[in-house]
């Protein structure tokens, strides 16, 4: 097994230690630390602990995660302080990227009414295959997992190459795509991707998309539904194939992504209730549907969970907004950095920080005082239980 070794400074000053191998990656710092495995997918992060305090009794798996870390290290640490550790939440202030959100193609064919970028077929936008291959020789050698943004997979000729590229330097991709895909597509898509999330514009040919996929092995294979007051009706639709449709037999969760107010869906498409969104998670709860949310949605999923305390133990699987140099970024295709996709073009972000002529991404674009001002109103948003500095969501 081949392994690498290389460091990060963070802002603090602390040096990030940084392991990877084929299974897994794992960094270590003073008071962030991550694992992640890239076979299943499993990710836990965690700071630094007070084991002078009071601990919950360590569970089976906090232990095996121990021996894990010892094993990684080949160093026998105190099994009470790695424990307070682990019970810890990492530095939000002192971390590194960990997830890209990249845009690689503007143009779609499917033109729906709330597409918050307004991509249409005949305009915009591919990233080749040499521009995507100089921002990716910047990245850091924290990031973990590369979720591509297309619209139409047949509009974008460098895709395959970019997948390909991506997987064989060691980076699990991810993907979206709007269920337009043929078989060579479904054939390629299931042997280089981790997971990849379909839209439902066409019930046919996204369920159809689905099964292609899972019967190929695929295993997480998700839906993306974004929701609003306007498409409740058709999530609540979707839950219910789930249950009946044999070709989502496989499909491992409903995502729900809630509507940003940008684009073309402005004054036509509106913030799903708190009401209904409680509806459509009980109602997954009720029919063990496997169900998720983007972080936008965590202040909305949080409110559930505080009027419905016996689902406590779902709190500590759901991550707030991490945009804004905190664990994550977004890149367009047009290789400009944004806190995240929802922020391009909006207040501060009228034009986004240049990775393709940078010079350290870290330096130049993590420590850079537009991201740290970010930064720093997302941790207040988390704090306070918002969900995001831009939109009332």
């Amino acid at each position: 097994m081949v392994e690498k070794i290389s460091q990060i400074e963070l802002i603090n000053g602390d040096i990030a230690v940084i392991k990877d191998t084929d299974n897994y990656k794992a960094l270590r710092s003073n008071n962030y630390n991550f694992y992640f495995n890239k076979h299943d997918g499993f990710f836990i992060r965690f700071g630094k602990g007070d084991y002078t305090k009071s601990l919950k009794k360590p569970t089976t798996k906090e232990i095996e995660i121990y021996l894990m870390w010892c094993n990684i290290w080949k160093e026998k640490f105190d099994i009470k302080e790695f424990i307070a550790d682990l019970q810890t939440d990492g530095s939000l202030e002192s971390t590194t990227i960990e997830i890209v959100d990249w845009e690689i193609s503007e143009k779609c064919n499917m033109g729906c009414a709330f597409c918050y970028k307004s991509n249409v077929a005949h305009e915009g936008k591919n990233l080749s295959f040499d521009d995507f291959k100089k921002v990716f020789s910047k990245l850091p050698p924290s990031v973990i997992s590369i979720a591509y943004g297309i619209g139409s997979i047949s509009l974008c000729p460098d895709l395959w190459d970019i997948l390909k590229y991506t997987r064989k330097n060691g980076i699990i991709p991810t993907i979206t795509i709007n269920g337009d895909a043929t078989e060579d597509d479904l054939d390629k898509l299931s042997s280089v991707v981790g997971a990849c999330a379909v839209s439902v514009y066409d019930k046919d040919k996204s369920y159809n998309c689905i099964k292609g996929l899972t019967d190929r092995g695929l295993e997480q294979c998700n839906i993306h539904a974004v929701i609003s007051e306007e498409t409740y009706e058709k999530t609540l639709d979707i839950l219910s194939d789930i249950k009946t449709d044999p070709r989502l037999s496989n499909l491992r969760a409903l995502v729900m992504l809630s509507l940003k107010e940008k684009g073309r869906s402005v004054g036509r498409f509106h913030q799903l209730s708190q009401e209904k969104f409680d509806i459509l998670f009980q109602y997954a709860i009720d029919n063990n549907i496997g169900c998720g949310f983007d972080s936008c949605s965590a202040a909305k999923a949080f409110n559930f969970i505080d009027r419905n305390p016996q689902y406590e133990y779902m709190r500590e699987y759901i991550e707030p907004c991490e945009a804004g140099g905190i664990y994550s970024s977004y890149i367009n295709v047009n290789c400009e950095y944004f806190p995240c996709s929802f922020a391009e073009g909006v207040g501060e972000w009228s034009s986004g920080l240049s990775v393709i002529s940078c010079d350290d991404i870290m330096k130049d674009i993590w420590f850079n005082e537009k991201t740290r001002k970010f930064g720093e109103s997302v941790r207040k948003c988390r704090s306070c239980n918002q969900g995001c500095p831009i939109y009332d969501i």
